[in-house]
């Protein structure tokens, strides 16, 4: 990247800094001679990417125009073809770089040496283009597209009657299209101007000047406060004239040349009152001449003379640098060339100080560099041109980096703490703090103040009175908030700066309270200690509800969910309090509250580092296996209880030739104390969450503490199911996989993993060379 330096190339003198002259009297008086050169004493603002891209491959390419809009993508417009037809063509890098998206726009027959459109882009990013039609209607269209230049609208004729060439057109707030352009209706070139609305379509058509026996060309228009303003060739000066109402308008002439030619001027603005314009004029060689208004046009400055020197410059072209706070001027000239052609320059004029940077060269190719124009966006520049190195005309492309002011000054500037300079906060409202420095010591009278955008422009967002300690008040969203200040005073906008803090006025956490005993529970969570076997009636499942426990304990698991400072501890009532780790918290800790065999509350405090603090509440209902632990006799009040009198059965296979079998299931009966009224609304006889089912190759008792159980969910309890099976599930022993009797062992199980005391029992025999399935998930059958 280069970034401009002060210093020019050596045919020149030094460049001049421009020295505004007072005020003329009053009103459009003749404008008055330019002051005598000094140095520019300003860097420029932009880090230029060397070398320039040729953006374009193939046909012959002419007159491109060059906009950025608000995320920073480039969008050019330009025509391609030596002879007709002449196609009018539009790319964009939105994707990250140019040529996937060029499209043509319109194809013409005219190949007149004359610029055929022009671009401008609006809010939210409306595109808009004019051009003309040359060799088919000879008239203007307009087109616009809102998705980026993916799909353009249908054209609207813009212009009647006589031909009509080089249109131009600026866009307002609400996204309506001005227009001008040039007709002859009346035997010579003049200047015409209409506006297009989406509301309201076309309006009616104006003159700026009611000039039928003079020749006029190459108009351009901007905006200040809405209001048209344009300039133009008029004879052999540059005129400008802005708008007052429909048919009246008023302005001066420019260039005030005495009949030196002086034509293809240029204009720009801040939206505001800062007018910018640059033209050339037939003196020493042919020069770039520039002049600024601040208040709207009323008055203008003295002339700056951006080239001066004795070789060829030609066809200026003018934006604004919302972000520099600068006007950009490009131009082609011969200086600095190795082979006497064009190459192009660019310069910038700082609305703070008045002064101007050296003029930077961004081409150096052999062969003719045109017709550049330039644009800049919130962060970005670029400078197209056509450029006939490779033999042929291309469009060529240098972008660069919006860095800022350069360091040059002017203009309030100043410092902004927020909360007292404090790098976080749990407030979501900001106490700001701005200390202002300002040239003339004085305090500003306005100021813009964006939450988490750069300031895009000196009327977005809408300047507000000054000041010093603003409240400001912090998105929901996100953690780092940076707040962008600049600092008006006399319309004279600053350098914007700024101030960022981390807001977190909220836990961000996620917390889940579960069965302890239930599978899909972290990896990281250690189960030891919890039963779940089952050896003479005790233990239970290793699955089960999430809402049920049968110990007096209860999963938790607590992790940060993008909290801004971080999680530091939770606590919870009556239970246990501890630190939260990076990796998060994930253990069984005590349920809270007395024994009773109910829905237990669970109330989790977490803590941030900040200071923040947030409950979690949940419940969880506690079953456990012996709801009277006083009984010593029964001791299975809180197990479900599988009806042995409905002759409950389980039957697979007599001989299996696989150990995949199909248990089917009839005659079933289960109630519980608790799981199935709970919500859960299962009537009598369905109150189960599941079986629980262990394998044998002998048949033993089915409380044996050799047996391995395993859950299986039944989701529809009902008096008769099926589910799939392996004989060898639990079986460890390679020995006990074989060929032969197998008997299978079924209970009950409620939400809480408790199993029925009664258990069910099949015999299947596995039949010689039976097949073995390299992989299998249960599945339950209605």
């Amino acid at each position: 990247m280069l970034t401009h330096l002060p210093s020019r190339r050596s045919r020149r003198p030094v460049m001049l800094h421009l020295i505004l002259l007072a005020w003329l009297a009053a009103g459009l008086a003749t404008p008055a001679a330019a002051a005598p050169p000094a140095p520019s004493t300003v860097n420029g603002s932009v880090n230029w990417i060397t070398p320039p891209q040729a953006i374009t491959n193939g046909a012959r390419v002419a007159y491109p125009w060059v906009g950025i809009d608000s995320n920073n993508a480039t969008h050019v417009l330009y025509t391609t073809g030596l002879a007709a037809p002449v196609s009018i063509r539009y790319t964009n890098n939105v994707s990250g770089a140019f040529g996937p998206a060029d499209k043509e726009i319109d194809s013409v027959k005219g190949t007149e040496k004359s610029p055929f459109g022009a671009l401008a882009i609006g809010p939210n990013n409306v595109l808009h283009i004019v051009y003309a039609d040359i060799g088919n209607s000879e008239q203007i269209f307009y087109r616009y597209s809102t998705d980026r230049g993916a799909t353009w609208s249908p054209k609207v004729q813009i212009s009647s009657g006589g031909k009509a060439r080089s249109p131009h057109l600026a866009v307002d707030q609400s996204n309506t299209a001005h227009i001008v352009w040039i007709a002859n209706p009346c035997g010579q070139y003049n200047v015409y101007y209409r506006e297009w609305s989406f509301s309201g379509g076309l309006s009616g058509t104006d003159k700026p000047t009611l000039s039928c026996g003079t020749y006029q060309n190459r108009p351009q228009i901007t905006l200040t406060n809405g209001v048209p303003q344009v300039v133009f060739q008029n004879g052999d000066e540059v005129y400008y004239r802005r708008r007052v109402s429909p048919g009246n308008w008023i302005g001066a002439n420019l260039s005030n040349s005495n009949g030196v030619f002086s034509g293809n001027a240029s204009i720009a603005s801040d939206g505001g009152n800062n007018l910018f314009v640059a033209w050339d004029e037939g003196i020493n060689g042919h020069d770039i001449l520039f002049r600024a208004s601040f208040d709207g046009g009323q008055n203008w400055s003295s002339t700056l003379n951006f080239s001066n020197d004795p070789v060829f410059s030609s066809s200026p072209n003018v934006t604004w640098s919302p972000t520099a706070q600068r006007a950009y001027i490009a131009w082609e000239d011969s200086a600095g060339s190795a082979d006497g052609n064009a190459e192009i320059w660019e310069r910038e004029f700082d609305l703070n100080t008045k002064d101007t940077t050296a003029a930077y060269q961004a081409s150096h190719a052999n062969g003719r560099s045109r017709w550049p124009t330039i644009g800049a966006g919130t962060s970005r520049a670029d400078i197209t041109w056509m450029d006939d190195t490779s033999g042929t005309f291309q469009l060529y492309d240098l972008g660069g980096q919006v860095i800022g002011g350069g360091g040059g000054g002017g203009g309030c500037t100043g410092t902004l703490d927020l909360d007292n300079g404090a790098s976080q906060t749990r407030n979501s409202t900001l106490q700001g703090k701005i200390t202002p420095s300002c040239p003339n010591g004085n305090a500003p009278d306005m100021m813009q103040i964006s939450v988490d955008a750069p300031i895009s422009s000196v009327t977005t967002p809408a300047p507000v009175a000054y000041n010093a300690n603003p409240t400001i008040d912090a998105p929901t969203a996100g953690c780092d908030h940076t707040v962008y200040v600049r600092l008006i005073q006399n319309n004279s906008a600053g350098t914007p700066f700024q101030d960022t803090i981390k807001v977190d006025s909220h836990i961000d956490a996620s917390t889940l309270t579960a069965n302890p005993h239930m599978l899909g529970l972290p990896t990281s969570y250690n189960q030891i200690g919890l039963n779940d076997a089952y050896v003479n009636g005790v233990g239970g499942a290793s699955n089960g509800a999430p809402n049920y426990t049968r110990d007096r304990l209860f999963f938790l698991g607590v992790n940060d969910a993008g909290d801004c400072t971080g999680l530091t501890s939770f606590s919870v009532l009556g239970s246990l309090s501890a630190p939260i780790s990076t990796n998060g918290y994930a253990s069984a800790i005590a349920l809270p509250g007395d024994s009773s065999p109910v829905a237990h509350t669970i109330t989790i405090i977490i803590s941030d580092t900040i200071g923040n603090q947030q409950p979690y509440t949940s419940a969880l209902i506690y079953d456990p296996a012996d709801t009277d632990p006083s009984d010593t006799v029964t001791n299975t009040l809180g197990l479900p209880v599988l009806d042995m009198s409905k002759n409950p059965v389980v039957t697979g296979p007599a001989s299996a030739t696989s150990i995949i079998v199909t248990l089917n299931f009839s005659n079933i009966s289960v109630t519980d104390n608790l799981y199935g009224k709970q919500g859960e609304n299962l009537p009598d006889g369905k109150q189960f969450w599941g079986i629980w089912v262990a394998n044998s190759p002998t048949d033993i008792l089915s409380n044996s503490q050799t047996l391995n159980w395993t859950p299986i969910q039944i989701p529809s309890p009902d008096l008769t199911f099926s589910v799939q099976w392996s004989l060898f599930s639990g079986l460890s022993n390679p020995q006990d996989r074989r060929a032969g009797d197998y008997f299978v062992y079924v209970r009950f199980l409620d939400g809480a993993g408790n199993p029925s005391a009664a258990a069910l029992k099949a015999q299947i025999t596995l039949a010689p060379n039976f097949s073995v399935p390299t992989s299998y998930v249960p599945a339950i059958q209605k």
